[in-house]
């Protein structure tokens, strides 16, 4: 189908989430907050998560810039 919404560029945000939990041990987003907040959250992500990041000193500037291309 032509007119598909979903590609791999899903996928690599997916693994960027994913490195930044394994990272942090923290989700970025909050996920007690209602869908519409979450949906914001998540069109708001990059920013978000470079925030989350940079909160923890401990990673190195390779580790967070690598996070940051997957979820950009």
């Amino acid at each position: 189908d032509d007119n598909k919404t979903y590609s791999c560029k899903a996928d690599i945000w997916s693994a960027g989430l994913v490195l930044v939990l394994l990272l942090t041990g923290e989700h970025p987003f909050s996920v007690t907050e209602t869908i519409p907040k979450l949906v914001r959250d998540i069109q708001n992500g990059e920013e978000i998560a470079r925030q989350h990041l940079n909160s923890h000193k401990r990673l190195s500037t390779t580790a967070q810039e690598f996070a940051m291309r997957l979820l950009a």
